[in-house]
C-alpha cells in the first residue's frame, strides 16, 4: 500500500513522438493536458514544388548531390529536436516515450546519457502513426491516471 502511494506522487508524461512532432499529454491540476512540440526536422517531401534537382554538375560525368551535407544536416535537426523534447521532459519522474519508427528509440538513448534523468524511469513503446486524438487521449488516461 505504502509503495502505491509513492507511486502516484511521482509526475508522469507521456510523448508520442513522430519526425513531424511529438504530442506531449501530462497532468496538470487533475487535467489531462496536451501540448504540441514541432520538429524541425526536413523531410524529402518539404521539397518547394517547381524546384529543380539538388545536385551540382562538376563536369558532364561527374555530379554531386551533397548527401553528406543533407544527412549532417538532418542529424543536427534530429539533436535539436531531442534537446527540445528533454527540456519538457526534465521535469517528469516517469517517462513514457511511444510512436512509430526509431526516433523515440533515439530519444530514449540520449536521455539515458544524461544525468538528470539518471533516476527517471522510462519507457519505450511502438505505436501505430494513425493513432486517432481520441486513442491518444486514451492511451494518456491510462498511463496518467
Amino acid at each position: 500500500m505504502q509503495k502505491n502511494k509513492i507511486m502516484s506522487g511521482l509526475k508522469r508524461i507521456l510523448a508520442f513522438i513522430t519526425s513531424k512532432e511529438a504530442k506531449i499529454y501530462f497532468k496538470e491540476n487533475n487535467e489531462i493536458k496536451m501540448e504540441i512540440i514541432e520538429s524541425p526536422i526536413t523531410h524529402k517531401d518539404d521539397k518547394i514544388p517547381g524546384e529543380g534537382k539538388d545536385t551540382y554538375k562538376f563536369s558532364p560525368t561527374h555530379a554531386s548531390n551533397n548527401e553528406h551535407k543533407k544527412h549532417n544536416q538532418h542529424i543536427n535537426e534530429e539533436l535539436q529536436y531531442i534537446k527540445q523534447l528533454e527540456n519538457k521532459l526534465e521535469n517528469f519522474d516517469i517517462i513514457y516515450l511511444i510512436g512509430p519508427g526509431t526516433l523515440k528509440n533515439k530519444v530514449n538513448n540520449y536521455l539515458q546519457d544524461q544525468k538528470k534523468f539518471a533516476n527517471k524511469s522510462i519507457f519505450v513503446e511502438s505505436a501505430d502513426n494513425h493513432l486517432t486524438e481520441n486513442q491518444l487521449m486514451a492511451k494518456a488516461r491510462s498511463i496518467l491516471s
